[in-house]
């Protein structure tokens, strides 16, 4: 998996609170893990899929494993461990370089 110094900027969300910036945050599986600004909230690769949100409650899950990077599109909402707030739309997802 990669990640090394790629950002990535979600938005447009139905739970705003996944919106924002998501810097590099250590690694987790030999992928990359990435925390939203100001928030508990993450970005990673576990078992098949990437997740937004924390242990065991997910916002917004993907099965695409994209090479290693989190996948632009294909987000849903989960059917199990989800969080109370996941709602449509699901969001969109920019890489961003620094």
């Amino acid at each position: 998996c990669c990640g090394g110094e790629t950002k990535y900027e979600m938005s447009l969300a139905g739970a705003s609170e996944c919106n924002g910036t998501y810097h590099p945050h250590g690694s987790y599986g030999g992928c990359g893990v990435w925390k939203l600004e100001g928030s508990g909230i993450q970005l990673w690769y576990n078992d098949g899929e990437w997740r937004i949100g924390m242990t065991c409650d997910y916002y917004y899950t993907n099965p695409d494993y994209n090479g290693g990077s989190p996948p632009i599109t294909g987000w849903e909402i989960p059917d199990t461990h989800k969080n109370s707030a996941a709602e449509r739309p699901v969001p969109n997802i920019t890489p961003k370089l620094f």
